[in-house]
């Protein structure tokens, strides 16, 4: 499969408010899942000057916080023409405790967020998403939805004619489900459809009881030919594509973790920026592993701009 530099690529989903305490004080961020991948996708492609057009689509309010989240989107190089702005909702906020390991819980204010009704304007959503090149979202994406839009979503996405590139994350929050079993179902769903496949190892352990990463990629294999890697934390990356029935790639283990918040979400940017690069799946998971390194070193979310600058300049 052929990737572009100058593809269109949509990240479905929500950015939230990020509460977080670092030396006694209470910081205020923006994260998402998805957000954060399209942030840092975002910036390796300002850094290396590329063509990729960065575009997030999510719901926001008309407050204070969303026409500064607005503006974050703006300054990071995210195009803010799918953004729909609802006037009865408000952005959601979560909080994140984190022990002495790195290891981190999360708390969320989200169940009536401008993000959760992005499809009650189904046409203009479903338009943004068919003139991109690409998109890129998670099972958190998918979570948020009620239950109708989230169906009737998936459903579309299987049918449509010339749809973009699906690239998927099963980013897996059981708090956002009724039960795994239907988490499951439409992990599933959009494993048979999706053209790239990033999936979490513990993710699929929780909904599938899967034993291996070897073992998620044999049972994806037999409905979907498409690119599949399986993240195992700092372990080894088991992965399958058009060339490799079933490779891997062992990484360096980071010692310090400062926080591990968007570990997985800034190794899909390190990976996807690489594969619309050209490279092979290999040096990809290679580089999603680099820049996911660096970031669980930093405190947050999204981390400093300037360091993250400095990092890459020493490591290319």
């Amino acid at each position: 499969m052929k990737y572009s530099m100058h593809s269109n690529i949509a990240f479905m989903g929500e950015c939230m408010v990020e509460l977080s305490m670092h030396d006694a004080q209470l910081i205020q961020g923006y994260g998402g899942d998805t957000y954060n991948t399209a942030v840092y996708l975002s910036r390796l492609n300002k850094y290396f000057d590329t063509s990729l057009k960065l575009h997030y689509l999510t719901g926001l309010g008309k407050d204070p916080l969303s026409k500064s989240m607005l503006s974050n989107f703006q300054k990071e190089g995210l195009n803010i023409d799918q953004v729909i702005i609802d006037d009865k909702r408000l952005p959601g906020i979560y909080y994140i405790d984190k022990d002495e390991q790195g290891e981190r819980s999360f708390y969320f204010w989200r169940s009536n967020s401008a993000a959760k009704f992005i499809f009650e304007n189904t046409d203009a959503t479903f338009s943004h998403i068919q003139n991109s090149d690409v998109i890129f979202l998670s099972l958190i994406s998918l979570a948020i939805l009620p239950p109708a839009d989230r169906s009737r979503f998936v459903s579309w996405l299987k049918t449509i004619e010339n749809r973009p590139l699906i690239i998927f994350d099963n980013n897996y929050r059981a708090a956002l489900w009724e039960n795994s079993d239907l988490a499951a179902s439409i992990t599933e769903q959009m494993m048979n459809i999706s053209d790239i496949l990033l999936l979490s190892l513990e993710d699929d352990q929780a909904m599938f009881s899967s034993q291996s990463s070897q073992s998620v990629i044999q049972r994806v294999r037999k409905t979907n030919n498409g690119t599949v890697i399986v993240k195992d934390g700092g372990n080894e990356c088991w992965y399958s594509d058009s060339t490799t029935e079933l490779g891997c790639e062992s990484l360096a283990k980071i010692d310090k973790v400062v926080d591990s918040t968007a570990a997985g979400d800034s190794f899909n940017a390190g990976f996807l920026y690489r594969l619309f690069q050209g490279a092979n799946t290999a040096d990809a998971i290679r580089s999603g592993h680099l820049l996911a390194s660096f970031v669980i070193q930093q405190p947050g979310a999204i981390s400093n701009s300037s360091q993250l600058q400095s990092f890459l300049e020493s490591n290319t």
